[in-house]
């Protein structure tokens, strides 16, 4: 299994620097590689690039568990 996330703005060092992060998930198997789920964030709290792409890593840290659990209901 593979969680990535990305974050960023879109205007930074802008009073509204419209900050958000990406996550995606892809479980490699023998049949194939299967997209396990993504999520779009949101952060309008954030100022920079740097904090988007914290907030990226630590949604995707906090992500792992359920995306186990679900593989492993699934068979996996």
């Amino acid at each position: 299994m593979v969680v990535t996330g990305d974050g960023s703005c879109k205007y930074p060092r802008e009073q509204n620097p419209a900050c958000g992060a990406g996550l995606y998930a892809l479980l490699y198997t023998p049949r194939g590689t299967l997209k396990m789920g993504s999520h779009a964030i949101p952060l309008p709290e954030a100022r920079t690039a740097q904090e988007a792409e914290a907030h990226a890593a630590i949604a995707a840290l906090r992500w792992v568990d359920h995306l186990v659990l679900r593989a492993r209901e699934a068979g996996w």
